[in-house]
């Protein structure tokens, strides 16, 4: 029996069909079209960044824990003082955070983890990839060491693009992000891009799991022109 497109084409997709003759039979092949080079599926159109006026954020619905590796690639205004992504729970934070004079970044606070950053150390006004796990705070290629080795740490609310969660503030970073991944044990489990719908809604669009996150904040990101 044959299989259909409608059995073998994953729901949502456009496929190629690609028939092959084994041992004297034609068996289909079905492999998804990719919409555009960056993946996304029709009606998203990809951005080169994100930017916040202040007040825009996303929640990436993922708790950090020991094993949460944090991986984006931001520009940071020259004026800009914030939190580029992270979480807070009852002072224990899995973060990065642009400060405004000499300080300790706290990162895995909870197990007595920071480390010291400067404003010089963050390239202000450039494109720069930041990395964050247990191992250590990679800010271009500079590594920051931890003050102490961590041996476990478990937030409770979710990571943010843009500020921290359960947090009183309003110091949300004014920060471009071209990417951010997250990773659980090295396995990616959120691979954000910059995108635009169809209606125009300005987010960032996961790859891993084919969902568009929209702001969770208050009023509108701007971003870059189409690409």
């Amino acid at each position: 029996k044959q299989t259909r497109p409608e059995d073998a084409c994953p729901a949502g997709k456009k496929c190629l069909l690609v028939e092959t003759e084994e041992n004297g039979v034609i068996v289909p092949h079905w492999f998804p079209i990719i919409e555009n080079i960056y993946g996304l599926p029709t009606g998203y159109t990809p951005l080169e960044y994100i930017q916040s006026t202040g007040t825009q954020y996303i929640d990436t619905g993922i708790k950090a824990s020991l094993n949460t590796k944090a991986e984006g690639v931001f520009e940071i205004p020259s004026d800009d003082v914030g939190q580029l992504f992270g979480s807070y729970d009852e002072g224990a934070y899995f973060r990065f955070y642009v400060p405004a004079s000499s300080l300790k970044t706290k990162v895995f606070d909870g197990v007595g983890l920071q480390t010291s950053l400067v404003p010089e150390d963050v390239s202000r006004g450039t494109k720069i990839k930041i990395t964050l796990d247990k191992t250590g705070l990679y800010v271009g290629n500079k590594t920051f060491a931890y003050d102490t080795t961590p041996s476990a740490f478990t937030a409770t609310s979710n990571i943010y693009i843009g500020m921290i969660s359960s947090y009183t503030g309003t110091n949300v970073s004014k920060g471009k992000v071209y990417s951010f991944k997250l990773y659980d044990n090295d396995t990616l489990v959120r691979d954000f891009v910059p995108a635009k719908n169809s209606s125009g809604v300005i987010g960032m669009y996961d790859l891993v799991n084919d969902v568009f996150y929209t702001n969770s904040g208050t009023g509108t990101f701007t971003a870059s022109p189409e690409m």
